[in-house]
């Protein structure tokens, strides 16, 4: 996972007002519903969504 988050820094620093403000990672959630079965994952980008 690290190697798609830096490659999406490299993307969104082509762009001048841009920022990541944090990655969520949902580890196992590789199966359409299977988030579900993640909810700290669900309350990390609830939390996160909260704060951009």
């Amino acid at each position: 996972m690290d190697g798609a988050v830096k490659g999406l820094q490299g993307w969104i620093d082509c762009f001048e007002k841009t920022k990541l403000s944090g990655v969520v990672r949902g580890a196992g959630a590789d199966q359409l519903g299977a988030i579900r079965n993640l909810p700290s994952v669900l309350q990390e980008a609830y939390e996160m969504e909260k704060s951009v």
